[in-house]
């Protein structure tokens, strides 16, 4: 008797140290973190609850590893959500929005109509580009019980629009045949470069009939880009939650022109052919499936910067406001003007518009955007 309390006080000496090691690496980390920036963390946001607690989580000492093998056991075992991620029928993962009050959509709706009474004023035509979300309106996926109010708050936020012209994705996919998901990650929630090349396709047909604008027919033809695929290399920003057995891991690609370009990004000053300014290879030198910045760090160039196309004399100007949802758009469509600014938060006031002279507006946002109370409130004055 006395051996076997012996044998049990030891096994739980051992499982205390083991706790007070985990916690001083981990609060090592955590400082690493707090103090020299050592390591990227998780995005917090407060539906998260504690900050502190979400950081302290996000360096554990072998997070990664025990997420895979959860996420591992859960798909074994046909579980369909996991980490606030829910893994629809077809195998794609999804953020369910299961909170069904429209009063942000509707006051985002509001801010556009004001953006649209100030450009026309000038004179300048107005584009939103309604993004879809993971889960296709058309063919939803979902397992059953869950309900999902994205679309809803999409066509919630269309009939907000008072004479604005909009570009609805969802039915661009839908009405030419194409599978939705198809141009989406599968483990994140962004569209990939085929999604991207296909908005902007759309963007330029409307531009070329507001504008009277010519534009290039091989922009748009897939049959003119090189195509560079890295198989199995991007873990996106859900996948990350459930580990890279759970749903798997997304190829990888970039697409950039056989033809000649030529490219200033004038907020730098470098100039280069399209994949010189547009194309970061920094995430592609090397596998890492720890980083679900793959897509934002091989676009990071795209956004949020002025561009000068040197092989395009048509004196056409671009405005285009943005998230991450136009890093694989933009690109494109600035092959189609000599002139493209894209801005992520910024007044758009007289004097921004006097500075830039656009002669089209483009708004490109992912649908979580317009369900932010005030994410549209531009600074209009």
């Amino acid at each position: 008797m006395k051996a076997k309390n012996t044998k049990k006080y030891l096994l739980s000496v051992l499982f205390l140290i083991i706790i007070m090691l985990l916690g001083f690496f981990n609060l090592k980390n955590l400082m690493d973190y707090y103090v020299n920036d050592a390591a990227p963390t998780t995005e917090w946001i407060p539906d998260m609850g504690d900050k502190f607690e979400t950081d302290y989580a996000s360096v554990f000492e072998g997070k990664n590893n025990l997420v895979n093998i959860n996420g591992l056991i859960r798909r074994v075992f046909h579980q369909n959500e996991m980490n606030g991620v829910t893994k629809l029928n077809n195998g794609w993962l999804a953020s369910i929005d299961s909170n069904p009050d429209l009063s942000e959509v509707e006051d985002n709706a509001k801010q556009v109509n004001d953006l649209n009474i100030r450009l026309r004023k000038r004179g300048i035509p107005l584009l939103y580009v309604v993004t879809p979300d993971t889960v296709s309106k058309y063919d939803d996926e979902l397992p059953e019980g869950i309900t999902d109010y994205t679309n809803l708050k999409l066509d919630t936020f269309i009939g907000e629009l008072v004479d604005v012209d909009y570009l609805d994705m969802r039915e661009e996919f839908h009405n030419a045949g194409i599978n939705q998901y198809s141009m989406f990650y599968k483990t994140d929630h962004h569209w990939n470069v085929d999604g991207g090349m296909y908005a902007a396709s759309c963007i330029l047909q409307y531009a070329q009939k507001k504008l009277d604008m010519n534009v290039d027919d091989r922009i748009c033809n897939k049959e003119y880009y090189n195509v560079e695929t890295y198989p199995k290399w991007h873990l996106g920003s859900k996948g990350q939650r459930v580990g890279k057995y759970y749903a798997g891991i997304d190829d990888f690609s970039i697409m950039y022109p056989q033809f000649d370009t030529s490219f200033t990004r004038v907020s730098d000053g470098e100039r280069g052919d399209f994949k010189d300014v547009f194309i970061s290879y920094d995430a592609l030198k090397n596998k890492k499936s720890t980083s679900r910045y793959t897509y934002d760090f091989t676009y990071k160039y795209s956004i949020e910067r002025e561009f000068h196309n040197e092989l395009n004399k048509n004196g056409k100007r671009l405005v285009v406001i943005s998230d991450s949802m136009g890093r694989v758009v933009t690109p494109y469509l600035a092959l189609a003007f000599e002139n493209m600014y894209c801005t992520a938060y910024e007044s758009i006031n007289d004097e921004f518009l006097e500075e830039h002279k656009p002669d089209m507006v483009v708004i490109i946002l992912h649908p979580n955007n317009i369900k932010q109370m005030g994410y549209l409130d531009i600074g209009l004055h």
